[in-house]
C-alpha cells in the first residue's frame, strides 16, 4: 500500500467489503488514525439501524486540515437515504397494517452497498442484519456492543414527537410519517438487540 492518500491507486469506490476493509488496515494514511475501524462499524451498525442503504466509501473518511497538515476523521454525512424517506404516506399506512411487510421493510430487504462475493464468484450486496448476526468480525461485533449500550429509543420517540406535523402551509413530518419511522426502529432495535452475544 502507499504512504499517503493522494499516492493510492486506488479509486476509494471499491464497495467489496474485503477490499474496504483492506484498504483500512493497509492505507498509512487510516493506519495512523485512531478510531478508524471503529467508524467504519459504528455506521455499518448504525446505517443498519436508521435504514440507510446508500453509506459508501465517498461519504465518510478522513478529511485533512490545511493547516496543520493533519488528517482527522470526518463527520459522518449523507444519511438522505435513511427512514424509506421517499414512501409515500399511504404507503407506510399501508406497511403499518400489517408486521409481515414492517418486517420486510425493517430488516429482511435491506441492503447496503458493501458487497460480498458468493460462491457463484458474482459480487452480492450485504443484508446487513444478516451480516451483523453471522460475523465473527470483532470490530463489528464491539460496534454492536456500543450501539446497544448507547440507543435510548425512548429519547429517539420523543425527539421524533416534537417534530412538528405542520409548519404554516408545509408539510414536515405528518403523523402517519412519525408512527411509522418509530415502528420501523422499534423492530430494527428488537432485531439488533437478539444479536447481542
Amino acid at each position: 500500500m502507499s504512504s499517503d492518500l493522494e499516492s493510492y491507486s486506488g479509486t476509494g469506490s471499491e464497495t467489496l467489503l474485503d477490499e474496504v476493509i483492506a484498504t483500512i488496515a493497509g492505507e498509512e494514511t487510516l493506519t495512523s488514525l485512531s478510531g478508524v475501524t471503529e467508524r467504519f462499524w459504528d455506521m455499518l451498525v448504525i446505517d443498519a439501524f436508521i435504514g440507510n442503504n446508500d453509506r459508501n466509501n465517498g461519504n465518510w473518511g478522513v478529511v485533512l486540515d490545511q493547516r496543520s497538515g493533519e488528517f482527522c476523521l470526518s463527520p459522518v454525512y449523507d444519511n438522505g437515504n435513511a427512514f424509506f424517506n421517499k414512501r409515500s404516506i399511504a404507503q407506510m399506512e399501508k406497511r403499518l397494517s400489517d408486521i409481515d411487510e414492517m418486517e420486510q421493510d425493517a430488516f429482511k430487504t435491506m441492503r447496503c452497498v458493501y458487497k460480498y462475493r458468493g460462491l457463484d464468484n458474482e459480487s452480492h450486496n450485504i443484508n446487513p442484519f444478516e451480516f451483523i448476526e453471522n460475523t465473527k468480525i470483532q470490530g463489528c461485533r464491539n460496534a454492536l456492543d456500543r450501539f446497544l449500550s448507547k440507543i435510548n429509543i425512548s429519547d429517539i420517540i420523543s425527539l421524533i414527537d416534537e417534530i412538528p406535523e405542520h409548519y404554516e402551509a408545509l408539510s414536515i413530518m405528518p403523523h402517519m410519517q412519525k408512527k411509522f419511522y418509530i415502528k420501523l426502529m422499534e423492530i430494527r432495535l428488537d432485531k439488533l438487540a437478539s444479536m447481542k452475544i
